[in-house]
């Protein structure tokens, strides 16, 4: 026999393949890695929301407390002061469209109706439409105290409109 005749003797190894390389990843895996950036981005969003805000009215009765306590200011620079904080009070607690651009009586009425109340266009907080921006002005210790009650009064009741909705 001859050994050319032999087909057997004619036949060559197996060639394996290559291994699979893990550098490209199938679409698969593509996928999957979007979806775990989404999930994440999602729960950071999602526990940035139910952290505690800083609250408005506990910032806002801490610097009413302050304007209690500092009897040394000038009565129109205590004034100012207190018009401050009011406008802040009434732009954290109502839109902004509505407060920030009213003054004088305008300005007045929108406060009493915040605060229920008509302590700012007919009680101590009617020196607020002109007060800080007087010369000279002159508050008694009374007029002072009427004013903050007022001040707290609005506090409360902004609060209170906010907890409702």
């Amino acid at each position: 026999m001859n050994p050319d005749a032999d087909p057997l003797s004619q036949l060559r190894d197996i060639v394996e393949p290559d291994a699979v390389s893990w550098w490209p990843p199938a679409p698969g895996w593509w996928l999957l890695g979007l979806l775990i950036v989404a999930l994440i981005a999602a729960l950071i969003w999602w526990w940035r929301g139910r952290r505690p805000q800083p609250h408005w009215p506990d910032a806002a009765r801490s610097s009413l407390a302050g304007l209690k306590e500092n009897n040394t200011l000038e009565d129109r620079e205590w004034l100012a002061q207190v018009s401050v904080l009011v406008r802040r009070i009434a732009l954290a607690g109502a839109p902004r469209s509505s407060v920030a651009a009213l003054t004088g009586e305008a300005w007045l009425a929108r406060l009493d109706e915040l605060s229920q109340s008509d302590r700012f266009s007919q009680g101590a907080g009617r020196c607020l439409a002109d007060g800080p921006w007087q010369a000279q002005i002159t508050l008694t210790q009374a007029q002072r105290r009427e004013l903050l009650e007022a001040v707290g009064l609005l506090i409360a009741r902004l609060q209170q409109t906010e907890a409702d909705t």
